[in-house]
């Protein structure tokens, strides 16, 4: 198992998966963690629903791992616009 960079103290990766702790993270706010050669994206909405995500295009993850702090401008340069198809 490879555990690389997370960002955010809410969001904890370990030796049996990725630990939350739901009440540090602030509503609205984008987490992410790469895990075992996967992102991971967190997001508590305004009713306190959490939100997760994954992404295993190599690419990305390679991307997110070399610029963690940029990955928010990755993400946005690989997705998709939905409403424009």
């Amino acid at each position: 198992m490879i555990l690389l960079k997370t960002v955010g103290d809410p969001i904890l990766p370990g030796d049996d998966g990725i630990v939350l702790k739901l009440e540090e993270m602030q509503v609205e706010e984008l987490y992410h963690c790469v895990f075992d050669g996967i992102v991971y994206l967190f997001y508590k909405d305004s009713q306190n629903f959490l939100h997760c995500y994954e992404i295993g295009d190599k690419q990305v993850v390679s991307e997110i791992e070399e610029h963690p702090d940029d990955f928010k401008e990755i993400i946005k340069k690989y997705s998709i616009d939905v409403r424009s198809q």
